[in-house]
């Protein structure tokens, strides 16, 4: 079972969702970050909630923690996954996709799904690596290089 590091803020998830919504179409895929602490980011809120609500979502979560990663289901004609959100192997939250019209192909979107789901984890580690302070300088062979 994963332990919750509350090291996800909500500019962090904000940022990410940000980028997220940026290449997203209004058709496509619903997604939702999950923070841990209550707090809740997504593409399309009243989509989200007329089909998971907020047990479900909590649900898919309780999945992912108990280690069935990606989580995946079928709601309402929604094919929906799971996993964990993390940057630098710590865990950061959880990211939530739902798929319109899921149950066409269910093999093609699980691949999809699973693809989102690493895209999601690539952007949030390009978010946190935006953030961190750049070092300065760097040390080589006992030699100080300016970068």
């Amino acid at each position: 079972m994963t332990t919750y590091v509350p090291i996800a803020t909500d500019d962090f998830c904000e940022q990410v969702m940000r980028h997220l919504s940026e290449s997203l179409v209004e058709e496509g895929p619903v997604v939702a970050i999950l923070d841990g602490n209550g707090g809740c980011w997504s593409t399309a809120p009243q989509t989200l909630e007329h089909i998971l609500g907020h047990s479900g979502l909590t649900e898919f979560c309780h999945r992912v923690a108990d280690g069935w990663e990606p989580a995946t289901g079928l709601v309402d004609g929604w094919a929906i996954a799971a996993g964990q959100l993390h940057t630098n192997g710590e865990h950061r939250g959880y990211v939530i996709i739902g798929l319109p019209d899921g149950a066409k192909d269910s093999a093609a979107c699980q691949s999809i799904l699973e693809m989102l789901l690493n895209q999601v984890s690539t952007i949030a580690e390009l978010v946190h690596a935006a953030s961190r302070p750049s070092t300065p300088w760097a040390v080589s062979k006992g030699t100080v290089f300016g970068n």
